[in-house]
């Protein structure tokens, strides 16, 4: 399964951070943004997660990865192989885009 940029996102089940359990249909009616990285407890996915968080984006959680899913379980907007700084805000930026278009 290969998630692709405007196609409905198959469904799965992945355990995020907590043990939190994350499947697409859970989520429909709102966005989400979904990210992996490649290793815990190192300084640049400690920064990434701290800046998500400090957005007060809700957190579930390789390679460095982020998703970007609409209301509608469509994933509009990947990012692969990531560089921490300013991603976040690149990231936010599509989601303010994709509220406006709605």
């Amino acid at each position: 399964m290969t998630p692709v940029v405007n196609k409905t996102l198959p469904e799965f089940e992945a355990f995020a951070t907590g043990g939190v359990k994350f499947t697409p249909s859970a989520n429909l009616g709102h966005a989400v943004v979904l990210y992996f990285y490649p290793k815990d407890a190192t300084p640049g996915c400690t920064t990434e997660a701290m800046q998500f968080r400090d957005h007060r984006k809700k957190v579930k959680g390789i390679e460095r990865s982020t998703f970007l899913i609409d209301a509608d379980g469509v994933m509009r907007a990947e990012w692969r192989g990531i560089k921490v700084a300013g991603h976040v805000d690149e990231v936010l930026k599509a989601v303010q885009a994709l509220k406006q278009a709605a």
